[in-house]
């Protein structure tokens, strides 16, 4: 019951810890990258900015982003990686996708595999994935020099450079070669067609089953790693070719609360005050193990009510033209179903990673975004339901780079 959550956390702040101090030596300048990227850096670097020029870069570069994004997702049928020929979305459906994903909150209103080409995929939705978390995380890093007396912000082109090459990209070349190793597909074909295990009977034609596929691994990567939502398949990880079992499934647990927590530790090393970083970090972890451990206590542990007897039940309420200024309102007695209810409320789980999966997804993805990332908050039972609820009320709990 209790092994997955804290698997997931306990793995998380162990591996959280030396890459904050590696995040903390990025941005600092410590790093000493190979001569090509050092290059690429020394041409971005136009020198050290006030927090205006800080803050006026980092809003040009979010209206021209905003407006390569446009273009992308609207020239979407003459662009090329379109094996299936996907047509234009609808306009008001690119503004909201482009509004959603600059602000890192990633509410798809599409569907991945049915309306966007491979195209639109890797060069809008995966691109914008590495981008957003970057540039929050850029916020983060100027707020951090301005506390510790610095005489400037940096340089937003460098530190955003600093955040997609040296942390972003690695971790994410990293995760989806893993994720590929667990069965996530990684593959600029088609959608593959395969004959149904039924054959066709009485002389009717063959029934082809067509399954949508594509470069999967690269997108999850970094939709997990940076807390976005967005997933290559509208289900996101409740499908079953981005989160294909149980290994799957921990790496992206492990993956979304990861940046958030290093955040912490480069928060202290930037400020020479691990302490400070160790009380934020003490309030933060205890909240998060909070919702983990109500959600699955009240959804693992407890039937689902829906599915249970009552017995029947009796209210009094005020009503002035009853006898005695109250009413008696009867609840009749309800029958339970013929339900097994001895492993929790399974109603909409999948138990391919265990019963206490869907609740921990549920808490882990809302404890660091707004709970986009497919968590099935409908199947939980209503008081476990308060874990997503105030994971995006406080949004974020673990202080994700996209909230910075």
């Amino acid at each position: 019951m209790w092994t997955l959550p804290i698997l997931i956390v306990g793995a998380t702040v162990a591996l959280a810890i030396p890459l904050g101090l590696y995040m903390g030596w990025i941005f600092d300048g410590r790093y000493r990258a190979p001569a090509w990227l050092r290059w690429f850096e020394q041409r971005l670097d136009t020198g050290p900015q006030s927090w205006k020029q800080y803050a006026v870069a980092l809003l040009l570069f979010n209206v021209a982003i905003f407006i390569l994004g446009f273009a992308i997702l609207a020239l979407q049928p003459w662009m090329p990686l379109n094996p299936e020929d996907k047509k234009m979305l609808a306009p008001t459906t690119i503004f909201n996708t482009l509004c959603s994903f600059l602000s890192n909150t990633n509410l798809q209103h599409y569907s991945g595999e049915v309306h966007l080409s491979y195209f639109s995929q890797l060069f809008f939705i995966c691109w914008m994935q590495f981008i957003t978390p970057s540039i929050g995380l850029c916020a983060l890093v100027a707020i951090i020099r301005g506390l510790r007396g610095d005489g400037h912000m940096g340089n937003y082109c460098v530190d955003l450079w600093r955040s997609v090459v040296y942390l972003f990209l690695p971790l994410s070349l990293i995760l989806a070669v893993v994720l590929i190793g667990t069965g996530v597909p990684m593959t600029l074909e088609g959608s593959a067609k395969l004959q149904t295990v039924e054959p066709a009977a009485n002389g009717q034609p063959t029934v082809l089953q067509i399954l949508a596929r594509g470069p999967v691994a690269a997108i999850v990567a970094i939709k997990q790693l940076g807390t976005n939502g967005g997933g290559f398949f509208g289900a996101n990880c409740a499908h079953p070719f981005e989160n294909p079992n149980d290994w799957s499934n921990v790496l992206c647990c492990l993956a979304i609360i990861l940046v958030p927590i290093s955040q912490l530790v480069m928060f202290g090393r930037m400020l020479k005050n691990l302490r400070h970083a160790g009380v934020i970090f003490g309030v933060m972890f205890a909240l998060s193990v909070g919702t983990i451990v109500w959600a699955v206590s009240q959804d693992t542990m407890q039937p689902n009510p829906a599915l249970t007897a009552h017995a029947e039940q009796t209210y009094q309420i005020p009503d002035p033209a009853a006898e005695g200024g109250r009413r008696t309102i009867v609840v009749p007695a309800v029958a339970g179903l013929p339900v097994d209810q001895s492993l929790g409320n399974l109603e909409g789980k999948e138990l391919r990673f265990g019963t206490a999966a869907g609740a921990t997804w549920a808490a882990v993805t809302t404890n660091t975004s707004n709970g986009s990332v497919n968590c099935m908050h409908d199947s939980l039972n209503p008081l476990a339901g308060l874990t997503p609820l105030t994971g995006m009320w406080l949004n974020c709990i673990w202080a994700a780079s996209a909230s910075a």
